[in-house]
């Protein structure tokens, strides 16, 4: 009996301290990202035609530090809209006060055009971003220009009244596409990369479900995935601490501690390490790691062979799937 008080106590020091590494690692990579999106925002910008227009827009928008590509496009395309509308007013007043009846017949011809573009095209463009439907949001912005194109054609050849605020819209329509194809190429890279591991599904789900996905090259979404066996794992030790204090059943209880001194490694020194070597590109390093993670957990399943059912299963289960996806996703680094 005191042994096993003291089996206990031991497992619930080492899991203690897996923890507090664990949310340590946790505090740094929350602070890293913090650091990321702050960064991000010229990242995408630059990837536009016009950056100063692009970063004086999202750095006036208290939104955007807290957002993500997709939120950054919604946020150029609702800016969009609130400049397609300004527009529309000044047209309908320029119309009331000219006396000017070809003046009026192309201010009007420009009222129509920007009609749809404020009424329909912009909300529907704005609410397919809202979606991660990119290739229409694409479709709705380039309708949006084409209908701006057309209203600055009534005026080829002379001075124009709406040049000014056409010009501006146009550029926004630029910036925004640009934004939107950063999406559309972000959303295929996952997808290629999924669509190249044994499990797509699975694969697809944790990257999609995951803002940091779409900010992530390769690299970057490779990390997610381990992080991901980091976060199960080291929930599957503090459910073996659980199974350990709950039963009462000696041999079962020597077989959930064995199971929790394999895991405790994998948490605190492997898959940290695994992690480490990615970031230093190390990929040959950490593809192993995966490897030797699968085989540990295997071990600890083997304690349970005979048993009607391990009460481990379902969980050794998802973590070789996981396992498996991070090494396929290692693997395309390696050949990359």
């Amino acid at each position: 009996m005191k042994r096993t008080s003291i089996l206990k106590s031991f497992f619930s020091l080492h899991i203690l301290l897996s923890c507090i590494l664990f949310q340590f690692q946790l505090t740094q990579s929350f602070t890293l990202m913090k650091d990321e999106d702050n960064d991000l925002v010229d990242q995408i910008c630059k990837q536009t035609p016009f950056y100063d227009l692009c970063s004086s827009i999202l750095h006036a928008n208290p939104l955007a530090p807290k957002s993500d590509p997709k939120g950054m496009a919604l946020i150029m395309v609702n800016d969009i809209l609130a400049n397609a509308t300004d527009t529309l007013s000044y047209i309908e007043e320029l119309i009331k006060q000219t006396t000017d009846k070809d003046l009026e017949q192309q201010l009007a011809f420009c009222a129509e055009s920007y009609i749809p573009v404020v009424k329909y095209i912009l909300p529907q463009a704005a609410d397919a971003i809202s979606q991660g439907k990119f290739g229409f949001a694409s479709y709705s912005i380039v309708d949006a220009e084409k209908e701006i194109g057309a209203c600055n054609k009534k005026f080829s050849g002379s001075t124009s009244l709406l040049g000014d605020r056409n010009s501006i819209m146009q550029k926004l329509v630029d910036v925004a596409a640009a934004i939107v194809k950063l999406l559309l190429n972000v959303d295929d890279l996952v997808d290629d990369i999924c669509n190249k591991t044994p499990n797509v599904a699975l694969c697809s789900t944790i990257l999609h479900s995951n803002p940091q996905a779409s900010k992530s090259d390769t690299k970057g979404i490779a990390l997610i995935m381990v992080n991901d066996i980091l976060a199960n794992i080291t929930n599957t030790l503090n459910y073996i601490q659980v199974l350990v204090n709950q039963t009462k059943d000696l041999q079962l209880q020597r077989k959930f501690a064995i199971c929790a001194e394999t895991y405790i490694p994998l948490v605190e020194t492997v898959l940290p390490q695994a992690i480490d070597n990615m970031n230093k590109n190390k990929y040959g390093l950490a593809s192993y790691s995966m490897v030797y993670i699968g085989k540990q957990i295997d071990s600890c399943k083997k304690q349970f062979v005979g048993s009607t059912s391990s009460p481990l299963g379902d969980r050794t289960s998802i973590m070789h799937k996981l396992l498996d996806i991070a090494s396929a996703i290692l693997k395309q680094l390696l050949s990359g």
